[in-house]
C-alpha cells in the first residue's frame, strides 16, 4: 500500500480469495443469530443475515442447478454432467447481505453456485455452449438467487420486496463481449421504467471467483419501487406502514430517479436499462457508471481536436470527460429547493477503472518519447506513471467540478468561467 503525505493510499490487489467464516461462542462452537433460530421461512428482521439463512438460499438454487441451469432459450434443455454435480458443494459461494436501518440493504458478491461448464453440449445438438451463453446462464442463476433473497428479506412492516426496490447495481463481467446477450435478460428482470443506476465493467477472463463469468452487487431501499409508482392522492389508501411514513414525509422524498433518454448537451443519454442517478431522501445519490462520451455526439472523446490539451492521451481525456459527465448529472439533480444536486467535492467515494489499453497507450508514448526501439521488459511498464496520472487528473477534476459551472444545466447560470476553457482540462497535467 503506497501512502502519500496526505494520508491517501493506493491499494493494489494482486490476488485475492473469498473465505466464509462463522463466529464462535465462548465454548468454541459455531453460532448463528439467536433471533433467527426456529424462524423457518419467516422473515429475517436482524441487521445481519445469518450464514445459515443464506446457505438455504444457495442450497435452493443449487438443487435446481443439479438438474438444469437456466437457459436463455426456454426450449433449450441442458443436463448438468455428473462431474459438475459433484463439485456443487465445493463451488458454493454465499453472498454478503447487510441490512441497515431505514430499509436500506446491501447485497454483494452474488455469483452462480456453479461455474457453468461450456464443455458439454445440448441434448439435441453437438455444438458446445459458447462463453457468452454460459455467462447468460450464470446471470439467470444469479437472478434466481436474488429473487429468493428478496422474498426472505420481506418483513412485517414492509410489503413484498421486488426488483423495483433496487436502486443501484454493480455488474462485473469476465468479458465485455458477453454484455449484449446479458443486457437483454437484465432488461427483462429490472424493466425499463425507472430502473436502478448501474455500473458495468469487464474485469478479465477468470478474474472472478472460481472462474465465474458474472458477479453482481446491488443496493436496495425497501418500498422505494412502490413509492415511485404510488400517487400522492392515494396516500391514505396505502395499508403499508413503512410506505405510509415515507409518503407522509413531503420534505425528503424516499426516492427520486433521473432517467434521461434523449440527446442533450450536458450528459450522455441512457443507452440501456439504467438511470443516470437514484437519490434517497434528497441526500444520498447513486450515480451510474460514466465513460468518456461527448453528450452531443455520443462518441468517445479523442485527442485529435483543437479544443483539448495538446499531448494528452485518449484515455486521459476520457477519464476527465467521465468526471465531467458525472458533475453534469449531479448539477442536473434538483433537491426540491431550486438548488443543484451537488458537486464532485461532495462525493463520498468513487471507483476509477483503467483498461490495459490505457497502459499500452502510455507505454507506447513513453517508448516513443525515449526513442527506444529495443525490446521492453517488466521495468519498462509504466505502472507508477499510470497511477500518478490518473490520480492527478481525478483530483483536478474533483477540485474544479469537471469544468461544470453549478446551475448551468438548469439554466440558472449563463456565465462561463475560466474553468470551462478547454472543457475544464488543465494542459499542465499532460
Amino acid at each position: 500500500c503506497d501512502e502519500s503525505d496526505e494520508g491517501v493510499g493506493i491499494l493494489r490487489i494482486r490476488k485475492c480469495r473469498v473465505e466464509k467464516k462463522m463466529e464462535k461462542n465462548e465454548s468454541g462452537n459455531e453460532k448463528g443469530n439467536e433471533s433467527e433460530k426456529g424462524n423457518g421461512n419467516k422473515s429475517i428482521t436482524s441487521h445481519h443475515y445469518s450464514t445459515t439463512a443464506l446457505k438455504g438460499v444457495v442450497d435452493h438454487v443449487a438443487q435446481s442447478a443439479k438438474s438444469q441451469l437456466p437457459t436463455s432459450n426456454s426450449t433449450m434443455q441442458s443436463t448438468i454432467p455428473k462431474s459438475i454435480q459433484n463439485r456443487v458443494i465445493r463451488s458454493m459461494h454465499l453472498p454478503n447481505v447487510r441490512i441497515m436501518k431505514g430499509g436500506l440493504c446491501h447485497i454483494s458478491a452474488l455469483i452462480s453456485p456453479i461455474a457453468c461448464d461450456n464443455n458439454y453440449s445440448n441434448n439435441n445438438s453437438n455444438d458446445k455452449v459458447d462463453e457468452a451463453e454460459a455467462a447468460v446462464r450464470e446471470f439467470l442463476t444469479i437472478t434466481q438467487m436474488l429473487q429468493t433473497l428478496l422474498s426472505r428479506l420481506t418483513s412485517s412492516s414492509t410489503s413484498s420486496i421486488t426488483p423495483q426496490d433496487i436502486i443501484y447495481v454493480h455488474l462485473y463481467l469476465s468479458e465485455i463481449s458477453h454484455f449484449a446477450k446479458i443486457n437483454r435478460h437484465y432488461q427483462q428482470y429490472f424493466g425499463t421504467h425507472l430502473p436502478p443506476s448501474r455500473s458495468c465493467v469487464a474485469v478479465g477472463h477468470r478474474a472472478l471467483p472460481g472462474g465465474r463469468r458474472v458477479m453482481m452487487d446491488c443496493i436496495l431501499q425497501c418500498d422505494s419501487g412502490r413509492y415511485l409508482r404510488t400517487d400522492a392522492k392515494d396516500e391514505d389508501s396505502t395499508t403499508d406502514s413503512f410506505l405510509q411514513r415515507a409518503m407522509a414525509n413531503h420534505h425528503h422524498p424516499l426516492r427520486k430517479v433521473l432517467h434521461v433518454q434523449s440527446l442533450s448537451t450536458w450528459a450522455p443519454v441512457c443507452i440501456g436499462p439504467y438511470s443516470q442517478a437514484n437519490v434517497l431522501r434528497s441526500s444520498l445519490v447513486f450515480l451510474a457508471g460514466m465513460i468518456g462520451l461527448i453528450p452531443e455526439t455520443m462518441r468517445l472523446i479523442q485527442s485529435d481536436g483543437d479544443d483539448y490539451a495538446e499531448g494528452a492521451n485518449d484515455w486521459e481525456l476520457e477519464l476527465h470527460q467521465s468526471w465531467r459527465n458525472a458533475a453534469s448529472v449531479l448539477d442536473g439533480l434538483d433537491d426540491g429547493g431550486g438548488v443543484a444536486g451537488g458537486k464532485l467535492e461532495d462525493c463520498l467515494g468513487g471507483l476509477v477503472y483503467l483498461s490495459l489499453g490505457a497502459l499500452e497507450e502510455l507505454f507506447l508514448s513513453s517508448v516513443k518519447g525515449r526513442g527506444n526501439g529495443g525490446g521492453a521488459n517488466d521495468n519498462d511498464i509504466p505502472w507508477e506513471e499510470l497511477w500518478s496520472r490518473a490520480n492527478s487528473i481525478s483530483r483536478h477534476a474533483v477540485s474544479c467540478n469537471g469544468g461544470v459551472v453549478m446551475g448551468k444545466v438548469d439554466g440558472l447560470s449563463s456565465s462561463e468561467s475560466n474553468l470551462n476553457s478547454n472543457n475544464g482540462i488543465d494542459p499542465t497535467l499532460y
